[in-house]
């Protein structure tokens, strides 16, 4: 299975829609980053331990922030814990995130008919990508994984990776001979 990732600019139907979605955005970096605080002082990388220390008193300081947004980042801070502790790096500070991104799942988004619906503090946001021809082709052909939504030049983009199967090549005329 090949995996190829394409990124497509958001187009919103007007300003306040990408205004709410950088909001949301800005809110789950402020969420990884304290997250990021609390496993930093824990001792393993367990879901459950973070969830209880972590999830409850967040919420209670931020209750504009969604549920889905809050575990999100928990996932995600797990996520950079792990790859830290196997490639073996030891750190003296918990890691700072500092671009504005996030790995949307089946919470936080849905996609019907070419238009986007994200999650966002309020509201749910509909946009579409901006389409060109090879994006369009793999979209009719194959289904995507979990997008990454993201900030570039101020401008919302999401990466789309698609699971492509690898064919077989039909030339059998060929054959390899190791001396």
């Amino acid at each position: 299975m090949t995996k190829l990732t394409y990124n497509a600019k958001l187009i919103f139907k007007d300003d306040n829609d990408k205004i709410n979605i950088i909001k949301m955005l800005e809110s789950q970096l402020l969420a990884w980053n304290q997250c990021s605080k609390i496993q930093f002082t824990l001792p393993k990388n367990s879901i459950v331990d973070l969830h209880a220390k972590f999830y409850k008193s967040f919420r209670e300081n931020n209750p504009n922030i969604p549920s889905q947004i809050v575990i999100s980042a928990e996932q995600s801070v797990l996520s950079t814990f792990r790859a830290i502790k196997s490639n073996k790096h030891k750190i003296k500070n918990p890691p700072i995130k500092k671009h504005l991104s996030i790995r949307l799942d089946k919470r936080t988004y849905s996609y019907k008919n070419g238009i986007f619906s994200l999650i966002s503090l309020d509201k749910r946001v509909k946009c579409q990508p901006h389409l060109f021809p090879k994006l369009q082709e793999l979209m009719s052909k194959y289904i995507f994984c979990d997008p990454l939504l993201f900030v570039r030049n101020d401008e919302i983009y999401i990466a789309l990776t698609f699971n492509i199967p690898e064919t077989k090549s039909q030339n059998t005329l060929a054959v390899g001979v190791e001396l």
